[in-house]
């Protein structure tokens, strides 16, 4: 009884230096903010327990493995665009519903989401991400490739809309098991323009008398 009490508040010790971290992360990002800085980098290694989460406009993601061996890196940038790469490494991971990796983006009219969960055993993830606005016309190219492999529950889902608004679902993956999973996407959306309202409203005029 005294070592399950123990262990419980060993764990959140371990919550309480997680939350910590993830604060001083977004401290950190504030004051590079504010300093015109464009670079945070982020890297922590160890056996324990992990929780780390990033995020933004357009892009973010979240580590965690309960108890284990862990080493997780992180690196965003702003040059002329904005980019982000995250690798995650997981030994003896037990499974539990805080062994996660799990990414999303946003750009090009397209939102991608990629959920590892329920992380088992020894796992890897990584991800490169980069969104670009072009200065001429304003619009957007995305690009994002994902490499996740282990034993693992991934839900992953591509989705955007029409052009009345509705949405789509492009791309939905339900997987449960053992695997490797290769995922690129290259995406562009270009800048909706006066003169295509006159298409938008022949093809509601098409869809009314039909």
């Amino acid at each position: 009884m005294q070592s399950i009490v123990a262990a419980r508040k060993e764990c959140r010790i371990y919550k309480h230096v997680a939350i910590a971290i993830t604060v001083l992360q977004v401290c950190l990002m504030l004051l590079i903010l504010l300093t015109d800085g464009n670079v945070i980098e982020f890297r922590a290694s160890g056996d324990g327990m992990l929780y780390s989460t990033h995020s933004s406009s357009n892009a973010g993601e979240t580590a965690g493995v309960d108890a284990g061996e862990f080493a997780y890196t992180y690196k965003v940038e702003w040059a002329e665009g904005y980019s982000k790469v995250t690798s995650v490494f997981v030994a003896r991971a037990a499974g539990g519903y805080g062994d996660q990796y799990v990414v999303t983006a946003r750009g090009a009219g397209h939102t991608i989401d990629y959920e590892a969960r329920q992380i088992a055993g020894n796992f890897s993830g990584n991800r490169d991400f980069t969104l670009h606005i072009r200065p001429d016309d304003q619009s957007e190219d995305l690009d994002q490739h994902i490499l996740v492999q282990g034993n693992m529950t991934l839900i992953a889902k591509i989705r955007s809309t029409d052009r009345f608004g509705r949405p789509l679902d492009n791309e939905t993956v339900f997987l449960r098991g053992k695997a490797m999973v290769d995922s690129y996407v290259n995406l562009s959306k270009p800048v909706t323009r006066p003169e295509d309202w006159l298409g938008f409203c022949e093809e509601i005029e098409r869809r009314w008398e039909s």
